[in-house]
């Protein structure tokens, strides 16, 4: 039984599941052929006087490759996604208050650059604000760590 290998891919807001493909490099087939006349077969070329050039089964410059297309076949026992959602916050009305952070408060309009990105299909500017927008995060989470930095060895450190 032959196995198939699928992945999937995320772009905005919309899932694709693709499908691995091993293709060839796109090389030519040597087809049999003789160099006189039009003949169709070995002894005929050659009484002819040509000379008879076999063919092959196999691509000029074979090299494979895998890539993913979509599907092409129906799926027998289909395919199974799961995800969750994850509802809103909790906030109740436009003048309720969000204790943030200053890197929050950057982080959270690099967000909603991102997501007016996406609303206009222009997925480059998403992936850019999105990247600022984990970027800020991070710095605010480093940001948040207090106290001395101590770092300890053991007796195996020790100068002697």
């Amino acid at each position: 039984m032959a196995y198939k290998k699928y992945a999937y891919y995320n772009r905005g807001n919309k899932v694709a599941i693709v499908e691995k493909e091993i293709t060839s490099g796109g090389g030519n087939t040597a087809v049999a052929h003789c160099t006189v006349g039009g003949h169709t077969n070995k002894t005929d070329c050659e009484a002819a006087g040509g000379q008879w050039i076999p063919g092959s089964s196999s691509t000029i410059g074979s090299d494979s490759y895998e890539k993913y297309v979509s599907p092409k076949e129906d799926v027998e026992n289909g395919i199974e996604v799961e995800y969750t959602y994850s509802p809103a916050s909790e906030i109740q009305d436009e003048s309720d208050v969000i204790d943030v952070t200053p890197y929050q408060a950057k982080a959270i309009v690099y967000y909603l650059k991102a997501k007016t990105a996406e609303d206009t299909g222009n997925m480059e500017m998403r992936e850019y604000f999105m990247r600022l927008f984990k970027k800020q995060l991070e710095k605010e989470r480093s940001g948040r760590k207090r106290g001395p930095y101590i770092a300890m060895g053991d007796s195996n450190m020790r100068t002697r």
